[in-house]
């Protein structure tokens, strides 16, 4: 198995010291550089291409999330935000983060974190074998009171606007994500999902049928018992998906 290489960007020493001392006792990890704050992680990037990013949110200068945006999508590395505060987990699944790890973590953690960036990493890879190289979102923090909960996407049965931002239905219930249906329409998988109606989003694997309603409106079917209405603007494209209708 090939190493993954790993940077580590952190401004407080110790903390980052005890950082890149555990990762070096994961099997099958090299730590190829450290930063003290968003400037060198930056230059760290440039200079040593890691696989994977563990960068602290505040720093100096850049902090973690402006790191990440500036990186943007084309050969950044995949990022780990390192940080004893849940405030910014949304921010950090915004920019696809792949892990939020909370300070203090312990050794198993820090492993399950590391095996969640390998597999990221497998479907990029199987994706550039077939000639797809877009990342798309696979997990997104959404807020619960007073904590962050991660949602993964492949939970999610269906998509409604809800104001400005978009509410994720799911078996355990409906989750308040705070990003626009056009935002997640870009960043979800179209092998997956598909839009339906201006203000509704559906994971195809949830479609039971399709069944007309008269006047020329249709309405889709869960297989959960959900009813969604298919706009005329999507019929086409998405019959086509389902296969012939007779």
């Amino acid at each position: 198995m090939t190493d993954l290489r790993v940077a580590v960007v952190d401004d407080e020493p110790i903390m980052r010291s005890d950082l890149v001392r555990m990762l070096n006792d994961v099997e099958g990890v090299q730590v190829v550089g450290e930063g003290r704050n968003g400037v060198e992680a930056l230059e760290l990037v440039r200079d040593h291409a890691p696989d994977a990013l563990f960068l602290d949110v505040e720093m100096p200068a850049l902090n973690g999330i402006d790191v990440a945006t500036s990186l943007g999508d084309h050969g950044a590395p995949f990022l780990v935000f390192v940080t004893a505060y849940d405030r910014y987990a949304p921010q950090a699944f915004d920019v696809e983060a792949v892990d939020y790890l909370l300070k203090p973590f312990d050794a198993r953690r820090l492993a399950r974190c590391v095996e969640r960036v390998r597999a990221r990493q497998q479907q990029v890879v199987q994706a550039s074998a077939h000639g797809v190289t877009t990342r798309y979102v696979a997990r997104v923090g959404v807020r619960i009171g007073n904590r962050i909960q991660v949602v993964d996407m492949s939970d999610v049965h269906w998509i409604s606007a809800s104001g400005n931002y978009a509410e994720l239905h799911t078996e355990a219930g409906v989750h308040l994500c705070r990003r626009t249906m056009r935002d997640l329409q870009r960043a979800l998988d179209p092998a997956h999902f598909m839009r339906i109606h201006r203000s509704t989003i559906v994971r195809m694997s949830c479609v039971r049928d399709l069944r007309a309603a008269g006047a020329g409106d249709w309405i889709v079917h869960l297989h959960r018992g959900e009813t969604l209405r298919l706009s005329r603007s999507y019929r086409d494209a998405f019959v086509q998906r389902l296969g012939r209708v007779g």
